[in-house]
């Protein structure tokens, strides 16, 4: 086959890649001071020998997040803790109610996590989450192959199904804040309220579950997410209800409040670009000039930079938050920044590898986010499993959010749908070499570049067979 002279140069890399792949078999050996092992251990740790669920703070109670569940699971499996990550899904999938109307709780003592109804906690399920366990269960899966956790994630995604607004006319396609007996003890339109961070969530969690399944109704439902949160979320787009005219994610359905993790979220799940080229990435630029802020971590580590929640909180830094913002830097490519914020919430990890909630420097005493606005500063200075992990992905830069299951790869390098990698779809990818823009089919990882990713991507799967 004639290759055009725009291909030589990636054909040459192609080789060198190839190559190396070989030698680095060859020379590879096991690296026992790999990147976040001393979180690793830190969350070895906070493994409950009984319950199996993992501790989510280093504060002597024994209070287990759900969403802490979910980020331990899929911290172990990258890691190849797979056992402890197993642990904690068989420990979930006993929790898991029997009937489709029902989930998991928002969060569960570890003494007694069957006991369903002993306080405030239990009983209330959120979309949130709920949609992060099945995240879990797909990273999972495609890292390992293991598919014995399918049917929990697709029975969760069964009572996500409940939480859709169905009305064309009524905020279609998202899905709504939570449910069960405690959902609206404290506030009356809870159930009903539309959280932008949490519709981020489940577009996650149906649409890599639909790749897993080849599931075309999963995949719809992710795809009708998208739609509201672009069109009703997102602050440019002429439809949208949000209280801004910069490039930011709303809070949620009419509310103003503009938050950092909306931002960092909607970059990591839905990417750099929506479908017709709206450009989240910018949202970046908001976070920026609007929750950095600098704050003491003691007397001898001093001005840390990082992130707040919002700007209508008084100056703290939230560790977790500001990982999801370096993570969000690393996923559009920009390192500097990436590199900077990770490193900044280096300068804070503990002797023992874990690092805490938030902090700041204007109150010695432990407290809590308070609703006083004059008291509105998080200085939660235990170590807790959200930022232990978040840290834990940027220095294995994961991005458990947009996973890239095998398959999906395969198909995606799999450029003229049919056979094997080879080639022919050779021929496609280095006649795009370089190229930029919506649609291009040699744009493997779908960032609008045909860059030396897709390539790398390419080799991986050359000669496979998708359909095997």
């Amino acid at each position: 086959m004639k290759l055009k002279s725009s291909g030589l140069f990636p054909l040459i890399l192609f080789a060198l890649i190839i190559l190396l792949s070989q030698i680095t078999l060859v020379l590879a050996s096991p690296d026992e001071n790999y990147p976040g092992q001393a979180q690793i251990k830190w969350l070895m740790a906070q493994q409950d020998p009984d319950a199996n669920l993992v501790n989510s703070y280093e504060d002597g109670n024994d209070f287990a997040w759900t969403v802490d569940q979910a980020l331990a699971v899929i911290a172990f499996t990258h890691s190849g803790e797979i056992t402890r990550a197993k642990r904690i899904l068989d420990k979930m999938e006993e929790l898991l109610p029997p009937e489709c109307n029902a989930s998991w709780n928002e969060w569960y003592r570890l003494a007694n996590p069957n006991d369903m109804d002993w306080d405030w906690g239990s009983q209330k399920y959120m979309t949130g989450p709920i949609a992060w366990m099945v995240i879990s269960i797909n990273y999972y899966e495609s890292n390992t192959h293991d598919a014995n956790y399918a049917d929990m994630a697709r029975k969760a995604l069964c009572w996500l199904d409940t939480m859709r607004n169905t009305d064309p006319n009524d905020k279609y396609g998202s899905l709504r804040f939570c449910d069960g007996p405690r959902c609206g003890q404290y506030d009356a339109n809870e159930p009903n309220w539309i959280s932008t961070e949490h519709n981020i969530d489940v577009y996650s969690a149906y649409y890599w579950r639909g790749m897993l399944d080849a599931n075309d109704s999963y995949l719809y439902k992710a795809s009708l997410i998208l739609d509201y949160l672009r069109g009703q979320m997102w602050a440019p787009s002429p439809d949208s209800n949000c209280c801004s005219a910069e490039n930011v994610f709303c809070r949620g359905y009419n509310d103003c409040e503009i938050v950092t993790d909306c931002q960092s979220w909607g970059v990591l799940s839905l990417g750099e670009f929506g479908p017709d080229g709206e450009e989240f990435y910018k949202s970046l630029d908001w976070l920026l000039y609007n929750t950095r802020t600098v704050q003491d971590y003691n007397e001898t580590v001093t001005e840390v930079e990082g992130y707040r929640g919002s700007p209508g909180d008084n100056n703290y830094i939230e560790i977790d938050f500001t990982e999801h913002v370096a993570a969000t830097f690393y996923r559009i490519g920009d390192d500097v920044n990436g590199n900077y914020f990770h490193n900044e919430m280096g300068r804070t990890v503990d002797s023992n590898g874990g690092l805490v909630h938030s902090f700041c420097d204007h109150d010695s005493n432990v407290g809590y986010f308070m609703n006083d606005p004059s008291k509105r500063y998080n200085n939660l200075r235990y170590n807790y499993v959200g930022s232990v992990a978040w840290y834990y992905f940027n220095e294995a830069r994961i991005n458990p959010f947009n996973l890239r299951p095998c398959f999906a790869e395969c198909r995606a390098a799999n450029i003229d749908g049919a056979g094997k990698i080879d080639f022919t779809d050779y021929a496609l990818f280095a006649n795009q070499w370089l190229y930029e823009g919506l649609n291009l089919v040699s744009d493997i990882n779908k960032d609008r570049r045909v860059r030396l990713v897709d390539l790398g991507i390419l080799t991986e799967y050359w000669l496979k067979d998708c359909n095997e």
